[in-house]
């Protein structure tokens, strides 16, 4: 079931714990499970989606079609369906934020399923399978590919300034070398830090960038390495997305990070438990569609 609610809440009385996190729920309009939602085509559409281990964005407007990262499943189970429901059978931009496998293996299986006009990434060389088998495919199926770096823009429409934050230079570790990228269409704003942690966070600080966003999908899936209290102070997020980490390391996103967020006093979106969630935007209004049973209520 889908279930919507717009940047104008009205707050309901019930306030609920779960999970050692208080949810409050707000009014919300129903969305019965097998009606479609009917997406206006004239709006930017923000999907964070739901590919049970790593990242995956799609930001699509006006038959433009952008990928950063692809979760860990390199059949890309859960995000080519999810494409294809939306009758998207081709992507713009394939973008890795780091090529750590739960960045880069969907992009694989999305590699020999349908056409990428472009692949970005940071220039990275690894020596591992994942690595080597996405640039087979790239090889293969003859896409372009080219190098991002600070400052670069990504021509993605005219209505819509996408800007390269991160890294300036590679370093070889994951977390400083990873894609940071920001999103602006006309007063609203997406800010992904990808893997980025304290250190990146402080580095776009101390460049002076614009970092007040609408919506800030947080870097490295919430561990406690990133989104410190001085970041989310100057990004001042209406709210916050988390995407599922990698189980080995950590649960995610760490206490730590979410009591943070909480006294940030910024919504929470996880793909845990909201399942697939997706912002459109008219550049000035928003909505915010949710999945999963717990899509009524959201962290704050």
């Amino acid at each position: 079931m889908l279930l919507v609610f717009t940047s104008t809440f009205v707050i309901a009385i019930l306030v609920v714990s779960v999970a050692g996190y208080i949810y409050e729920p707000y009014d919300m309009k129903s969305i019965p499970p097998e009606e479609i939602v009917d997406y206006d085509d004239t709006e930017l559409k923000v999907h964070f989606i739901d590919v049970g281990i790593g990242n995956a964005v799609l930001i699509s407007y006006q038959n433009k079609n952008m990928l950063i990262d692809a979760g860990v499943d390199e059949l890309g189970t859960n995000i080519i369906p999810y494409m294809y429901t939306y009758d998207i059978t081709r992507l713009d931009y394939m973008i890795p934020s780091s090529h750590d496998q739960e960045n880069i293996n969907g992009m694989i299986g999305i590699l020999t399923t349908m056409l990428v006009q472009k692949y970005m990434d940071n220039g990275h060389v690894l020596d591992t399978q994942s690595y080597e088998s996405l640039y087979h495919m790239i090889d293969v199926t003859s896409t372009n590919n080219t190098i991002l770096t600070r400052d670069d823009t990504i021509d993605f429409h005219p209505d819509i300034e996408i800007t390269v934050l991160n890294p300036e230079e590679l370093t070889g570790n994951f977390a400083k070398d990873s894609i940071v990228i920001k999103l602006t269409y006309e007063d609203i704003s997406f800010l992904f830090m990808g893997e980025a942690g304290f250190e990146v966070e402080n580095e776009l600080i101390k460049n002076d960038y614009d970092l007040d966003v609408t919506f800030l999908k947080i870097g490295q899936y919430g561990s406690k390495y990133s989104s410190s209290d001085t970041f989310l102070e100057y990004v001042n997020p209406s709210y916050c997305i988390i995407q599922e980490g990698p189980h080995e390391d950590y649960v995610s996103p760490h206490t730590e990070t979410m009591n943070r967020l909480k006294q940030a006093d910024t919504g929470i979106l996880d793909n845990k438990f909201h399942g697939n969630i997706v912002v459109t935007t008219d550049g000035t209004n928003y909505n915010i569609y949710t999945q999963n049973v717990l899509d009524h209520r959201i962290f704050h």
